[in-house]
């Protein structure tokens, strides 16, 4: 699956994405297009890279897959305690190279310009929300019924148990909107939730390429072979 910047991508069926948070994941995309190449597409952790520049957005165009770029919130584990500042100057260094950004829920009035160049750009935005310590269900619930204007609505929570398992699975069936959606639970049920997540048709499926950096995680590989299997008659 090839892709230009700035180009939107097709969100009607799965896709597997490859977290880059490291630099020996980095420096394995960069210098190889056949290091990912069982993924759709790619997201960046500017968050892990704070001082990404220019020269290390481009050597990023030796590998031709879409590209997602994310600058998390230090509130929802973002690395290196981040401010709102640089994490918007991150993102905006990165929309020439990019196809999507990931914008927290929670800053889409604070990134409100940003979020519009990208538009603009044709970037299109990824609305989150993570929850790594519990399940708060009336938060996920109220995601699940309004995108506030996001191109994707991503939901990623801590699940301790079947019953919120369920729940989380319910308000990604019944959510209020035919925006593009995913949804994907951290801790003890974190792969078994991945799974269900892939046969529900959860657009942005999000595994390691190097070490895992959330709790019940699958590799970008393992994932890849899971929804392959899925896919067979």
């Amino acid at each position: 699956m090839s892709q230009q910047p700035g180009k939107s991508i097709d969100l009607t069926s799965p896709l597997i994405v490859g977290i880059v948070t490291d630099s020996e994941s980095l420096d394995a995309v960069t210098s190889s297009a056949e290091s990912a190449s069982f993924c759709d597409l790619l997201e960046i952790r500017l968050d892990a890279f704070p001082n990404f520049d220019t020269s290390s957005l481009k050597a990023l165009n030796d590998n031709d897959l879409p590209k997602l770029f994310t600058a998390r919130d230090p509130i929802e584990k973002g690395m290196n305690s981040l401010s709102v500042e640089h994490r918007e100057q991150l993102l905006r260094l990165a929309l020439p190279f990019a196809n999507l950004i990931d914008v927290e829920l929670r800053n889409f009035e604070q990134m409100k310009e940003l979020i519009e160049d990208a538009r603009r750009s044709g970037v299109s935005v990824v609305g989150s929300f993570h929850d790594f310590d519990r399940f708060p269900e009336d938060t996920v619930r109220t995601c699940f019924a309004n995108t506030r204007s996001a191109d994707v609505v991503k939901i990623a929570v801590h699940l301790d148990t079947e019953n919120e398992l369920d729940v989380l699975e319910d308000a990604f069936r019944n959510r209020q909107f035919s925006t593009p959606a995913a949804f994907m639970g951290m801790g003890p049920l974190g792969q078994e939730s991945r799974l269900r997540a892939l046969r529900l048709g959860s657009v942005l499926n999000y595994g390691f390429l190097g070490a895992p950096n959330a709790p019940g995680q699958w590799s970008a590989r393992e994932l890849r072979e899971h929804l392959d299997k899925m896919e067979r008659p």
